[in-house]
């Protein structure tokens, strides 16, 4: 892999407006991918997550959330150091499933595949409309790609519906920011 700075990036502060996540980008304040998606979620997708809150109960269901966000969180920063030629070590118990899920990424979708990068952790936006931060953006299998990863630690499926559903809203998620990154960014 190699690193080739072929945009500017823009620096970014992310806020809370009305509880939902913005990006402040040079004069704006942009709504979030994240947020533009949920706030246009299926009835039926937002029934079924207040459902599983019902059957685990509210309390748990917060902890569930927050144990998967900060495993997810820390997988972020173990493959954001690999790519950096960094290292980070988190011996933790959430560290070390953490670390397993981050190897797989590394192993079986990076290595071999990424050809260039342009950066870690960019912040992407369409001016006047929503930003967004990517994990990565470059050359994967000889394509300009951003990629984000995502960690999944059980996936409780029926069929395979909800699996093909869940990886179109993240191809629409990447839609997104992909524009974004073509539209808005200047080169170097």
């Amino acid at each position: 892999m190699i690193w080739n700075k072929k945009f500017k990036y823009p620096k970014t502060n992310r806020e809370a407006i009305e509880g939902e996540r913005h990006y402040h980008i040079y004069d704006e304040k942009l709504p979030s991918v994240t947020t533009i998606l949920q706030n246009t979620q299926s009835v039926e997708k937002k029934a079924s997550l207040e459902n599983w809150k019902r059957r685990v109960g509210p309390i748990s269901a917060e902890n569930i959330k927050n144990e998967a966000a900060n495993r997810g969180s820390i997988m972020h920063k173990l493959i954001e150091c690999y790519l950096l030629d960094e290292r980070h070590l988190d011996l933790t118990d959430l560290g070390q499933q953490a670390d397993k899920m981050a190897q797989i990424i590394i192993d079986e979708g990076l290595k071999d595949c990424m050809q260039e990068i342009w950066g870690t952790e960019v912040c992407l936006h369409y001016p006047g409309l929503y930003a967004g931060a990517s994990d990565l953006a470059g050359v994967y299998e000889g394509r300009e790609s951003i990629l984000d990863f995502n960690s999944l630690t059980s996936l409780n499926v029926s069929s395979g519906l909800k699996t093909i559903l869940y990886n179109l809203q993240h191809m629409l998620q990447l839609t997104i920011k992909f524009t974004a990154l073509r539209y808005s960014l200047e080169p170097f």
